[in-house]
């Protein structure tokens, strides 16, 4: 069974971008999606600050907050 996490954040640093009000979708410790925040979304966690994507060196595309990854 796959564990799946939606969190929201201020900004999300992505790519040299700041992309503000965002929601990123976690499944199975990688990014599977992000999206413009469109108002309160259910089982949504509210992080506050950033959140930073980068790949890894096989090319999955991974959360950290603070510096520590989001799962």
């Amino acid at each position: 069974m796959s564990h799946i996490r939606k969190i929201a954040a201020h900004r999300i640093l992505f790519d040299g971008k700041v992309l503000k009000m965002f929601v990123v979708e976690v499944i199975d410790g990688k990014v599977s999606d992000f999206r413009q925040l469109q108002g309160e979304e259910a089982y949504t966690e509210w992080l506050g600050g950033d959140i930073e994507l980068k790949k890894n060196d096989d090319g999955d595309l991974l959360a950290y907050h603070n510096g520590i990854r989001l799962t």
